[in-house]
């Protein structure tokens, strides 16, 4: 589970530019659950792989930013890797001159279903699953497109 995390958090990063990068950008980015992604963010520290710089003085905005006890962190860079640098990844080449495509935007929901009875959600993702082969997620998203698509 980390791995595929770190892996869409470097992809977001990447997606942004050059370090150090926002924490709540590259949150935004990634589509991860936010414990997931603060998790990630801090085990990605503490093996070495990114160094995180703590909330400047005077910024005031700290939704989305990464909490680890009392120190609120804001921005991260990915730390150098020890041996040769690693190659550029295969892209294909344009034109000089022209730059590539901003990243599509991506907007990051997380949902919180209460009053739920024990078992429910687990019964509705197993009824998903095996009578029409999807995940719960897409199920909700396809509740919520009819829902608004469909004239009654």
């Amino acid at each position: 589970m980390r791995q595929k995390a770190e892996k869409r958090i470097r992809e977001a990063a990447a997606g942004i530019g050059c370090g150090p990068f926002r924490l709540d950008a590259v949150r935004a980015g990634a589509g991860l659950h936010p414990r997931v992604f603060d998790k990630t963010i801090i085990d990605m520290a503490r093996v070495g792989a990114i160094t995180l710089a703590p909330l400047e003085d005077g910024c005031e905005e700290t939704a989305g930013l990464v909490r680890r006890g009392d120190r609120i962190y804001a921005r991260f860079d990915f730390a150098a890797a020890p041996g040769p640098a690693p190659s550029p990844p295969e892209t294909n080449e344009a034109p000089a001159g022209s730059k590539p495509p901003p990243p599509a935007p991506m907007d990051a929901v997380v949902v919180i279903l209460r009053n739920l009875l024990p078992g429910e959600w687990e019964a509705f993702s197993d009824r998903c699953l095996t009578r029409e082969g999807k995940s719960p997620h897409e199920k909700i998203e396809e509740m919520i497109r009819g829902h608004l698509y469909t004239r009654e």
